[in-house]
């Protein structure tokens, strides 16, 4: 395994960490969310989203606004909520692509093929955590823009830029495995046609 390769398999190992860290949100981890606010009927205790739940919530994949934390008038009361924290399972998805990635690589060690599919997983782990960043940014940006037109502060948490950070990694992943890829794989077939 090439250096590049092996840190192509670094940054795979990187991004890994910071999606499970994602994964493992609210309502499992009160500080690790998405978005948080005090809601106006019930400020003693501060909301906020994660993965597979709020704060206080149960844990689903997708899952209804609290209907205690704003009023009856609120956009937030229709099923189009549910459906897009529905979307936010692309976050365990693409953690679970880079541990794929990570074994692919691990196998990399001694197996120019699984250097090339610990790339190609990669860059499919890649788009969809590109796809869950684009979903996360969208979204949650419209809530806190929503909550803050009925006049109730709330703030972006952690998870976007944790999410960004891993996206960033694994591009930066997908670089130096290919280049490490390319290295070893056409490295090897110079040297046999040398030989012969």
């Amino acid at each position: 395994m090439s250096f590049a390769a092996a840190t192509g398999l670094f940054c795979t190992l990187v991004a890994l960490v910071l999606l499970i860290v994602v994964s493992v949100s609210v309502p499992r981890v009160d500080d690790i969310s998405f978005l948080k606010f005090e809601p106006v009927l019930n400020s003693a205790q501060t909301i906020r989203f994660g993965v597979f739940g709020y704060t206080g919530s149960d844990t689903s994949v997708g899952y209804h606004f609290p209907e205690f934390a704003v009023s009856d008038s609120s956009p937030f009361t229709g099923n189009y909520f549910h459906v897009l924290t529905g979307f936010l399972i692309l976050h365990p998805i693409a953690a679970g692509l880079c541990a794929l990635s990570f074994v692919f690589g691990i196998c990399g060690l001694s197996n120019c093929i699984a250097e090339v599919f610990m790339t190609v997983v990669n860059a499919v782990s890649c788009i969809v955590t590109f796809v869950a960043l684009c979903i996360d940014l969208g979204f949650w940006t419209y809530v806190r823009h929503k909550l803050h037109e009925e006049g109730i502060p709330a703030e972006l948490s952690n998870c976007i830029w944790l999410t960004l950070a891993a996206f960033i990694v694994l591009l930066l992943g997908i670089i130096f495995g290919a280049c490490g890829s390319v290295a070893v794989c056409f490295g090897r077939v110079s040297d046999r046609v040398r030989r012969r």
